[in-house]
């Protein structure tokens, strides 16, 4: 019979291995800062240190999800074999781009705000490191939804969110476990998200599901009771909004 309360366990270490491996890696990522002087010849520099430095961190975000995905299957007690793979590629230019457009764009963009020059690196920092969070976590969490898409006794994957998410985390994690083909198997996160991805085979308990659709009906029927939302069929955009007036409002 499934572990359930071992699942449980095991996906809140892994939550919070995952967060532990951001922390080092936005530790490093902070020595390397100041490779920037504000120039353009500093600043690809800097984008090559980071880029190594996103890359190596990839690598650790990934073994660990390896690692909690074997022990949850075990957990679960899944029929068959399944051999997770490490999801770690990104293209060559991706991490550069965002640093470009968080970074030096982000840079000029706050100067231009009135912000004095060591408020406005005080903002940039805040802003790429929060690019290089996602692109650190997205490892771990790649690997953990292509591992699901592959395992035949797999039902899905659901979203796992701290205690206190954003409304944009909230409205997925409500969502529960109805990840699973390619077509909707997308992890969305948002710079600085810290969500991880739950395995779920057959008697997996999803923690807070509950609590999470409970808020999120709440907020649709205060958005429709308000106007912020109309009768029958609302956009994405619009049930997101609902949610974050609410959790403002809360």
């Amino acid at each position: 019979m499934a572990d359930t309360e071992q699942q449980l366990a095991l996906t809140e270490q892994h939550r919070q291995a995952q967060l532990q491996i951001r922390a080092q890696a936005l530790h490093d990522f902070a020595t390397i800062w100041p490779i920037w002087k504000g120039d353009e010849q500093s600043f690809a520099e800097f984008i090559s240190a980071a880029d190594t430095l996103i890359r190596a961190y990839r690598q650790i975000s990934a073994a660990a999800a390896v690692a909690y995905y074997q022990a949850f299957r075990q957990a679960a007690e899944a029929n068959g074999v399944a051999a997770p793979e490490l999801i770690t590629a990104l293209p060559p230019a991706q991490v550069a781009t965002s640093l470009y457009v968080t970074g030096r764009d982000g840079l000029r963009t706050a100067l231009r705000a009135g912000q004095d020059p060591e408020q406005a690196r005080a903002t940039t920092f805040v802003r790429t490191s929060g690019a290089v969070t996602r692109y650190v976590l997205d490892a771990g969490r790649q690997t953990l939804i292509d591992a699901v898409q592959k395992d035949q006794a797999a039902l899905g994957w659901a979203r796992i969110t701290d205690g206190n998410p954003c409304y944009f985390c909230l409205t997925l994690a409500s969502r529960g476990a109805v990840y699973k083909t390619e077509e909707s198997a997308s992890f969305e996160a948002h710079d600085h998200c810290a969500c991880t991805v739950m395995p779920v085979f057959k008697g997996t308990v999803i923690p807070n599901l509950q609590r999470w659709k409970s808020i999120y009906d709440t907020a649709q029927n205060e958005g429709e009771a308000s106007g912020l939302l109309q009768p029958g069929e609302n956009s994405s955009a619009a049930r997101l909004r609902a949610v974050r007036h609410h959790l403002a409002n809360a």
